[in-house]
């Protein structure tokens, strides 16, 4: 015969397996979170050819043989560049791994 305790456990076992099926029915199949990884994916791959442009400049300065003033103007700007690449690729590689942990 059943105590107390164990119909308390069934019972809430009962109203648990409920509340999940009906968390399932109301939750969206994962599509939201599927777009999420997808544009962090996009993110990444912009910040990463950003990276690349910011290389294909300085390797340009660098053979063109710029005096020192002019090679220092110039990479000025290209790590802005790189900067904000690297920013933009760590924003969408922060997106792909919040979107497969809450999917």
């Amino acid at each position: 015969m059943p105590t107390a305790t164990c119909a308390g456990h069934q019972a809430l076992a009962a109203r648990q397996h409920v509340d999940y099926a009906h968390r399932a029915a109301i939750q969206p199949k994962g599509y939201t979170m599927e777009a999420l990884i997808w544009i962090g994916a996009i993110f990444a791959l912009i910040g990463v050819a950003g990276l690349g442009w910011c290389i294909m400049i300085a390797w340009k300065a660098r053979r063109e043989g710029l005096d020192d003033e002019a090679m220092k103007a110039r990479l000025q700007k290209v790590v802005a560049m790189n900067l904000a690449a690297l920013g933009i690729s760590s924003i969408g590689l922060m997106m792909v791994i919040l979107g497969i942990f809450l999917g």
